[in-house]
């Protein structure tokens, strides 16, 4: 028998008051560990929601963690993952079980719909622009750079996402200049449960204060730099409690008396080679950060550096071309570690051979010791395709070891997901759809190990868009495509133009073409993470610095130079958002596949719809903050979470962020502590 809750507890106390004069109602003399353990276990959610609405006893009964715990482990869909600070035997937190049974079904369901809905927007006023954003997986916070003209600091702001009184910022970290390309997700580093956050900025290698009299140097000007920083779970816990008001004086004490949150993760590798994409890839035991640079020598090469962030030991290999394309020029256009007990490297390549375009994905064994390798493929395939592939993209999807106080749910005790990638075509316009699934090869003691196998490759889908330009937010499950006005030109691929363009006119031999940029505008001077200058501040009421001042931790007030790249010029409008569509996967078992394994007991009595052929591409008709995005000057960043069905976005000019969920959640509140609180005085 299981030990029940408090609420319990009191809910035998007063089990027996509904129907005490009608002694005919003999169910009320069961315990109620007796439904725990014999009754609601052969329940679907149905039928628990039809004994909650029964009486006050069983509406408290049905919130028991353990019921919702069950429902979690028998879900045949997937859910999304808890922190990892997590515990359902806290009375505090427990309805989050609740919570994600209902927001894994509903954003299911949701999906599945041929006109899927927006059950939620909520419009956050974060006081500064937002340059990129990340939602950690599980959709609870968001991790964003954002820059403060008012006193010029560029930062990584912490948001909790589900706190009863609206979406908070936590905590934030300067970081002297713009961070891009950001990653995070939840990591234990040093003992600690927390959040590891990767992200990529850029300095002047020879920093001058540059003004339009003074020309920019072109010989290597930049030096680029990734840094990670591990965000711990404890203070952003209490920060982030539904009980504690923000703003009261035990805010602010906690706020006065925490330790910094932050913690400097290695130091940061800069190198004048531009980062073309970071990842990071998390197991149970260890934290690897993936790095792929664009070395420009006489012609383009590329060096993936995959580096260990909890011994900071680092591998850099270089994926050999395939002999028979060998003096080709090439290009990497993406790369993703995928961990196992040997960990591969899925690497997408574009080969110019005999003036046509190929696309290669090749498969790579991760070096394990130290040091520089050259390695070869072990698997590829050439991607047959007559449209003009721009781009491509590869699902990301890691599996969280849960703690003894966790539900093992189908994303950990079944199979690897299957890798998506993604091929963006611009003639026709459209998008391409590959999958990868694992394979299960049996090792001694009856123990099985999944690797991928290319042969297990298959083409799911195409969609082909014709008149809008396409980009997609990649998933392993759901997908998330929205369409840009390509007539306007962004002010990104102004800059990447200007970066790349020699490269391509040596492989066509063109002549170089000069393309304007910007004014440069006043920003602050960049540091290091092991910089003296580094601080860390705790967010106070205002979204800004602690003190408001804009001063560094050793009360230095911050310098500003002058620099391109960090400030987005309002000068410059945005891209315009025509429409997003939700793509639901095609689901096939092909022969050859590791099989997930479902639990046989059903967790909702009617079945899930189908998705026909005609209907995995669908339009959100009810997204009027689309035009509120355009009317503020066009997209500046967006993020997705495939498995809480969140979706955040943000415009240039406007200093808010449009918070999308597809999912229906309802909020906590005090009103079921308070229920039960009065009812014990009575």
């Amino acid at each position: 028998m299981i030990s029940i809750s408090p609420r319990a507890a009191y809910i035998a106390h007063i089990f027996h008051k509904p129907f005490e004069q009608n002694p005919s109602c003999l169910i009320h003399k069961l315990s109620p560990s007796l439904f725990l353990d014999r009754i609601f276990v052969n329940c679907c959610i149905e039928d628990i929601m039809c004994w909650r609405g029964v009486n006050k006893a069983f509406f408290l009964l049905t919130r028991e963690p353990i019921i919702w715990k069950r429902f979690l482990e028998r879900m045949n869909i997937p859910v999304p993952p808890l922190r990892p600070t997590f515990r359902d035997s806290f009375e505090e937190t427990d309805y989050e079980l609740e919570q994600l049974v209902a927001q894994a079904i509903t954003l299911d369901e949701n999906w599945r719909k041929p006109f899927p809905q927006i059950y939620r927007r909520r419009i956050h006023n974060v006081k500064a622009r937002v340059l990129d954003m990340k939602i950690v997986p599980g959709g609870k916070f968001l991790i964003a750079s954002v820059f403060n003209p008012a006193i010029y600091c560029f930062s990584i702001r912490v948001y909790a996402l589900d706190h009863p009184h609206g979406p908070r910022a936590l905590t934030q970290y300067k970081t002297f200049s713009r961070a891009e390309q950001i990653q995070a997700k939840y990591a234990v580093y040093e003992g600690r449960q927390g959040i590891m956050i990767a992200f990529v900025r850029k300095r002047y290698q020879n920093r001058v204060f540059y003004d339009e009299r003074r020309p920019i140097e072109e010989t290597n000007p930049l030096i680029y730099e990734t840094a990670c920083v591990h965000l711990s779970l404890d203070v952003i816990d209490t920060l982030s409690h539904p009980r504690l008001v923000y703003g009261s004086s035990e805010y602010l004490a906690i706020l006065k008396n925490s330790p910094s949150p932050f913690t400097a993760v290695g130091e940061g590798h800069c190198d004048k080679w531009p980062v073309l994409s970071i990842g990071l890839t998390v197991t149970s035991k260890e934290v690897h950060l993936v790095e792929l640079r664009e070395v420009r020598e006489w012609f383009s090469n590329y060096e993936t550096r995959i580096i260990n962030l909890q011994t900071g030991n680092s591998a850099t290999m270089t994926c050999a071309i395939w002999d028979d394309y060998a003096g080709c020029p090439h290009y990497i256009k993406a790369v993703r570690m995928l961990p196992g007990r040997i960990p591969q490297m899925l690497v997408v390549r574009l080969m110019f051979f005999d003036l046509r375009e190929l696309y290669i994905v090749e498969l790579y064994n991760v070096p394990l010791d130290t040091g520089s390798f050259i390695c070869h493929a072990t698997e590829r395939y050439v991607v047959e395709e007559t449209a003009n592939i721009i781009e491509a993209h590869i699902s990301d999807y890691d599996i969280l070891t849960p703690s003894s106080d966790h539900s093992k749910t189908s994303n950990n005790v079944n199979p690897p997901p299957p890798i998506s990638i993604f091929f963006v075509s611009d003639e026709p316009i459209g998008i391409v759809h590959h999958t990868i699934y694992p394979t299960s090869v049996r090792r001694c003691r009856g123990s099985i190990d999944y690797s991928y196998d290319l042969n297990q490759t298959y083409i799911l889908n195409r969609y082909m868009s014709y008149s809008y330009e396409t980009h997609i937010l990649p998933g392993t499950f759901r997908s998330l495509v929205y369409n840009l006005d390509q007539t306007q030109l962004p002010p990104v691929l102004l800059k990447e133009m200007r970066e790349d363009n020699w490269d391509w006119n040596y492989l066509y031999g063109k002549k170089a073409t000069q393309i304007c940029v910007p004014t440069p505008a006043p920003i602050m001077a960049i540091g290091s993470l092991d910089d003296e200058h580094r601080s860390v501040s705790v967010m106070g009421d205002a979204g800004d610095d602690a003190d408001g001042k804009g001063r560094t931790a050793d009360g230095e007030p911050d310098e500003i130079v002058e620099d391109e790249f960090m400030v987005l010029n309002e000068d410059i409008p945005g891209r315009s958002v025509l429409a997003i569509h939700r793509y639901c996967h095609p689901e096939i078992s092909p022969e050859g596949a590791a099989a997930p394994r479902y639990s046989l007991q059903p967790v909702m009595r009617r079945k899930r719809a189908e998705v026909h052929d005609d209907t995995h591409f669908a339009s959100f008709y009810e997204v009027d903050e689309l035009q509120a995005i355009n009317d503020g000057g066009g997209i500046s960043s967006i993020t997705w979470d495939e498995t809480s069905g969140r979706m955040c976005i943000a415009s240039k000019r406007e200093q808010e962020i449009c918070i999308m969920d597809y999912a229906h959640v309802v909020k906590p509140d005090e009103r079921l502590s308070l229920w039960q609180a009065l009812s014990w005085q009575k």
